[in-house]
């Protein structure tokens, strides 16, 4: 008994001296994440110290004290005890983010060390882990790492707006986007440097990747709404830098990425689609900022076309074309040559549909002079693309809506001008179908309102199929087209099928007489309107004189 109360009152003792120990060396009061509290290496040089004091119990300590005792492990848990209370501290802390990142990754480093005194002399790992606390930890360095990410893109953002760009051989560029993966690369180097598990490892990349889509969010909205606020350099300088990345960029870092993690499950796989998707779509609203301030600049110009002062001979086309020649120059020098020639290709998209637009709502009256004019002025235009190295291949499809539209004009014959435009508007945006509305609109009229919807619907599907199969492949398309057309213009009768309806009729006349009359007078009028659809070109004489508005409607949408 006297026995037993020894030894509890000697242990008492010894977990005192234990506890002025750490507080001695770890004070609570100044632990990593407190005011004023000690830095990473100060706190691994003492646990060090503290963690020295098991080698003497266990080589000196130990040899004094009964078997019974089991001396060693006692002084092991409670050695134990007082750190996992330090570190459960540090924890809390990490909760609030009172913890510095570059704490946390040296106390992660050194947790794997702390346990070597423990396996050197083949103890028990006491319990609890110390590792309950880790997920803690880089919980807040995680969070951390994305705050300062955040930080640091918005900065850069900014930077792009007011840095000086140098011009390089593939166009203006700044440092722009070096800085941003730079940053991104030395994220990924932190944790190779300190052996971060794969699981935060994972973690960092996935931070990695949200805060690039966010920059390149940013980066859209800012071309998307403030574009008329930006300079063309601006403009051209953010093409190039979201260019540069998508091609080169992203893949070294995602390169790096796997490399480090080489050792993960071979089912994983990193996808950084959506990133080189988000770089893509800030060069092409950068591109469409360019082609913005393009048209704004001949907004004044094209509401001068199809006025009398056009129909007399006024330059304005001449101008128009002026205006491309001198941005297409520019661009050439100071953009990517990929993204010249694809703002060349949009911007013959965007003319020949404001050109369009600007007929229908036009009111001059159409005569046989203004058929010239206008040919001329299309003449114009395709030389100034031709000009600018876009391929009479690749214009033709622009060249077919607009000459075709110079046929509609000498014949007034819609059948001329539609198969064009459907070629035309497979590869156009949603206006083209505006356009086809109002035509349908006032040029079918013997169409009720849902005979027109039927055929829009089945137009819009003729043209996606000739975006969908490659021009070698569009038999398919072409026959939907011709389908399309024929009914919306009937074709006349042939004379085997006159005769077969005409037999039909006459047997039917005993039986039904009121309803065969019926129907003969509906292919009567259908063979009238076929007819009269199939003037010549050179048969202008007795074309009644009418303005695009009355061609084509007064409530057009303005263009945009």
């Amino acid at each position: 008994r006297v026995h037993g109360i020894f030894r509890s009152e000697c242990l008492a003792r010894i977990v005192l001296v234990i506890a002025a120990r750490f507080e001695s060396l770890l004070p609570a009061k100044n632990m990593i994440g407190t005011p004023n509290g000690m830095r990473i290496h100060e706190f691994v040089v003492k646990c060090d110290e503290i963690m020295e004091d098991l080698r003497i119990v266990h080589d000196d300590v130990s040899l004094v004290f009964p078997p019974q005792y089991d001396i060693f492990d006692f002084c092991c848990r409670h050695y134990h005890a007082e750190m996992f209370a330090r570190l459960s501290q540090i924890a809390r802390e990490s909760l609030q983010d009172n913890v510095p990142f570059e704490e946390i990754l040296g106390l992660q480093s050194y947790l794997p060390r702390y346990y070597l005194i423990f396996d050197e002399f083949e103890a028990a790992h006491p319990e609890p882990d110390v590792h309950e606390n880790v997920n803690i930890l880089m919980q807040s360095f995680i969070r951390q790492v994305q705050k300062k990410l955040k930080e640091w893109c918005e900065r850069i953002h900014e930077s792009e707006l007011t840095a000086t760009p140098t011009l390089e051989s593939t166009g203006l560029r700044t440092d722009a986007h070096v800085n941003l993966f730079k940053m991104m690369h030395q994220q990924l180097d932190l944790a190779m440097t300190n052996n971060l598990p794969l699981v935060y490892v994972k973690q960092l990349v996935e931070v990695c990747r949200e805060e690039l889509i966010r920059f390149a969010s940013n980066q859209i909205e800012r071309l998307s709404k403030r574009w008329s606020d930006l300079s063309l350099e601006v403009l051209v300088t953010t093409i190039n830098n979201s260019s540069l990345s998508e091609q080169k960029f992203i893949a070294e870092f995602l390169d790096d990425i796997k490399t480090y993690l080489s050792n993960a499950s071979k089912e994983e796989e990193i996808n950084f689609d959506d990133v080189e998707l988000s770089f893509h779509e800030i060069a092409k609203t950068g591109l469409e900022g360019i082609l913005n301030s393009m048209f704004k600049d001949i907004e004044k110009l094209v509401g001068e076309l199809y006025t009398p002062k056009w129909l007399e001979g006024s330059t304005t086309m001449l101008d128009i074309t002026a205006t491309f020649d001198s941005y297409f120059k520019d661009l050439y020098e100071i953009l990517e040559n990929f993204y010249v020639l694809k703002a060349i290709k949009e911007c013959a998209d965007r003319l020949v549909a404001t050109l369009l637009f600007r007929f229908f709502q036009s009111n001059l009256p159409i005569k046989p002079n203004f058929h010239d004019r206008y040919m001329a002025d299309i003449a114009q235009i395709e030389k100034m693309f031709l000009l600018n190295s876009f391929t009479e291949r690749k214009l033709e499809a622009h060249m077919l809506v607009l000459k075709g539209l110079g046929k509609l004009l000498r014949t007034l014959d819609l059948r001329s001008f539609l198969p064009d435009f459907i070629v035309f508007a497979s590869s156009f945006p949603s206006c083209s179908m505006e356009i086809l509305k109002y035509i349908m609109k006032n040029f079918v009229p013997q169409l009720d309102k849902k005979s027109q919807k039927e055929l829009l619907d089945e137009c819009e599907q003729v043209v996606e199929k000739f975006k969908h199969e490659a021009p070698t492949q569009q038999t398919s398309a072409e026959k939907s087209a011709q389908g399309f057309l024929n009914k919306v213009f009937p074709p006349a009768p042939t004379k085997e099928m006159q005769e077969i309806e005409k037999a039909n009729e006459s047997a039917n006349k005993k039986t039904k007489p009121e309803k065969v009359q019926k129907k003969k007078g509906k292919n009567t009028e259908k063979e009238e309107y076929s007819q009269t659809s199939k003037k010549s070109e050179n048969d202008f004489e007795g074309i009644p004189v009418l303005s695009g508005a009355d061609l084509f409607g007064e409530s057009l949408p303005k263009l945009e």
